[in-house]
């Protein structure tokens, strides 16, 4: 799981330094026989051994029916796909650095996946969707293939290939997308609380901004990124929590609410995200017939948990 080993002691961010040596995953797992990084395998690459693929088991089978029974609905998509999906996504232009390179099938360019998007917003066009069928909650448990830098590489916390509890919740409007964000912030703390993860001492939140002046790493409609932004910064006033902003941290398509943990280490890091995306329903010509039989646009909004 792209998290630390749970702590012991009141926080984890305190603790000596032969103490954060003894706790450090990447020790931890191969001495207990959980999991290893291969170097003939390669880099990133972490290889579960028995006892680690039970463990790995046990958390996708707990995230699955705990989702379950919050109304998500489950599928399965393909590790691979056509650029030309990722091209009209627009996560190729931006994101195509942290990609495998395309691989060429019947004069045709293939990529492993790095995210699940593009694929759910192709499966919810499969078929007519009407307002009654909002929300609409699609999950999946994804394998995800990322080119990470040599030295971003870390254990489990940075890899090149991850297993993704990966969501998206197409909604009737913004206020039905404000309280199913809330609903995904639930499922984040219940989670990080089954793993004895406690808000406020071991994680906290962050409310990532765009940058209205960068045109090439954001999406550009100030309206759109405005009423986002607004709209997450009041559902975290309601819920009381606190939080800081942070420009320049949001997803090309959207602000995002960011979990943000420390390493054994000190390192921050994201282990969980909620995302508000107001770009991708427009991408995709998302829509859905509402109650008077006309054609309306969706709000579509992903939420990732990080399982592997």
């Amino acid at each position: 799981m792209n998290t630390m080993v749970p702590p012991t002691e009141k926080s984890c961010y305190n603790h000596d330094e032969m103490e954060n040596e003894e706790r450090d995953h990447k020790k931890l797992g191969p001495r207990l026989g959980l999991f290893y990084i291969d170097p003939v395998v390669g880099k990133g690459l972490p290889m579960f051994l028995p006892k680690g693929a039970v463990i790995k088991r046990e958390l996708e089978k707990f995230i699955v029916e705990e989702e379950t029974k919050r109304g998500y609905q489950h599928v399965s998509t393909p590790d691979i796909a056509r650029l030309a999906l990722y091209q009209k996504s627009g996560h190729y232009p931006y994101y195509q650095d942290s990609m495998y390179a395309p691989i060429e099938i019947d004069d045709e360019k293939f990529m492993l996946r790095p995210m699940t998007c593009p694929h759910h917003f192709q499966l919810y066009l499969a078929t007519s969707r009407s307002y009654r069928d909002l929300p609409l909650r699609i999950a999946e448990l994804a394998k995800l293939y990322r080119y990470e830098q040599s030295g971003e590489i870390m254990g489990l916390q940075r890899t090149r290939v991850m297993c993704l509890a990966d969501a998206h919740i197409f909604c009737v409007n913004e206020a039905e997308a404000e309280q199913e964000i809330g609903g995904a912030l639930d499922l984040i703390e219940y989670a990080a609380g089954v793993l004895g993860l406690k808000l406020n001492e071991h994680y906290r939140y962050r409310l990532s901004l765009g940058d209205r002046a960068d045109d090439k790493k954001y999406f550009k409609n100030d309206t759109a990124w405005e009423k986002g932004e607004a709209l997450l910064r009041s559902l975290m006033h309601r819920r009381g929590s606190e939080f800081e902003e942070a420009k320049g941290e949001a997803a090309f398509y959207g602000p995002k609410i960011d979990i943000q943990m420390k390493n054994i280490h000190g390192k921050e890091d994201t282990a969980f995200t909620v995302q508000y995306d107001f770009c991708m329903p427009e991408r995709f010509d998302l829509a859905y017939t509402n109650a008077r039989g006309e054609r309306q646009r969706p709000s579509a909004r992903p939420s990732e948990l990080w399982l592997s």
